[in-house]
């Protein structure tokens, strides 16, 4: 599903229940909110672009996320739990996403951007998705990788990613390219 010129495809987080809904707008987003404490909770309106040259799906929580919530290895288990929940993969894991993720996430296409938009900073997990089976993952490109609210970042084509420059298309990183 492609985007239409001048609109922004958006995935909304309403609150801590884990219901994500997807709409079309130039103007979603809210740029505060007030808590019922009376404490001000910055949103997140971050920008994902796909420049990666193959669909991309990225997790996202306000908290960091263990390997094995999000992806396993066909016909075994995956991953280690410590206090720093981190992560290692080697090459030659044939991983498929779990179907049963309670981390919320969002698909790309190709040369696509959507919107996440949620309560403050945000840690995502980018990983790339199989062109002909959308439910096995190739690559895990980063695991918790820390946006700040204000910020947008591009999956490039060597699978890295770049935060975006400020002010500028979603298409530009931080170095001009």
């Amino acid at each position: 599903m492609a985007s239409r010129p001048g609109k922004t495809r958006a995935a909304h987080c309403h609150g801590h229940c884990g219901i994500i809904s997807r709409c079309e707008s130039s103007t979603e987003g809210l740029v505060s909110r007030t808590s019922t404490m009376g404490n001000t909770v910055a949103n997140s309106n971050t920008h994902v672009a796909n420049a990666s040259g193959r669909p991309a799906r990225i997790y996202y929580s306000v908290d960091k996320m263990r390997l094995e919530e999000m992806v396993i290895q066909e016909g075994s288990e995956i991953g280690i739990s410590t206090d720093r929940i981190s992560a290692a993969l080697s090459s030659g894991l044939k991983l498929i996403f779990k179907r049963d993720s309670r981390i919320r996430f969002v698909r790309i296409p190709v040369s696509d951007f959507i919107k996440i938009s949620g309560e403050g900073n945000l840690y995502v997990s980018v990983f790339v998705e199989s062109d002909s089976n959308p439910e096995k993952c190739l690559d895990a490109i980063s695991i918790n990788f820390y946006i700040p609210s204000d910020r947008s970042f591009i999956v490039t084509p060597n699978h890295g990613i770049r935060f975006q420059k400020y002010g500028a298309s979603i298409w530009e990183d931080e170095y001009g390219n």
